[in-house]
């Protein structure tokens, strides 16, 4: 630890948002703990509405209007229940884990209007979205769910997605020391 006193990170409210959408994104496919993921993914969210001026996923065009019912009323009940703990601190709430599947998909939107096609996890988490639940969105947009198949896309192999995912960082940290 020593030797790690002067070492420090350079960051854009840009980059941490990435960061913590990718590890959230890796927790998700790992099935690890859902609260944890949520916090992570809701932080990203706190920063990209604000860099992007927008909730792409509320206003898209790639959702349908059974998708939108579902995401607005889950997405503000958890949010407002957690980011306001001073007014209810002895509240409890029945969390639904399936908000972070909102929550996810926000985010990956935001961050491909951020950083265009070549961000491989929010590519990645969008056709896992659009090829787990097909009904929630458009025609015209699964058209590139079966394009994604034909290359060997298996949203049912959450093994490969995060060996994907964690490969896909490390050849940007390679990149990043070059």
């Amino acid at each position: 630890m020593t030797n790690q006193k002067n070492i420090r990170i350079m960051l854009t409210k840009k980059e941490v948002a990435k960061r913590h959408f990718i590890e959230a994104e890796i927790l998700f496919f790992e099935k690890r703990d859902p609260i944890a993921i949520h916090h992570l993914i809701h932080a990203a969210h706190e920063i990209l509405s604000k860099i992007t001026k927008k909730n792409i996923l509320l206003n898209d065009l790639y959702l349908t209007e059974l998708g939108k019912k579902f995401a607005k009323p889950a997405f503000v009940k958890a949010k407002n229940f957690i980011k306001h703990a001073d007014k209810d601190r002895d509240e409890s709430f029945f969390f639904n884990p399936n908000i972070n599947v909102i929550l996810l998909l926000d985010c990956a939107y935001m961050l491909y209007d951020v950083y265009g096609d070549d961000f491989f996890p929010g590519k990645t988490y969008i056709l896992w979205c659009a090829a787990t639940e097909p009904a929630l969105f458009k025609d015209s947009f699964l058209i590139e769910v079966d394009k994604a198949k034909q290359v060997g896309f298996d949203p049912n192999d959450s093994n490969t997605i995060v060996t994907s995912l964690k490969y896909w960082v490390q050849i940007k940290k390679n990149e990043e020391l070059q």
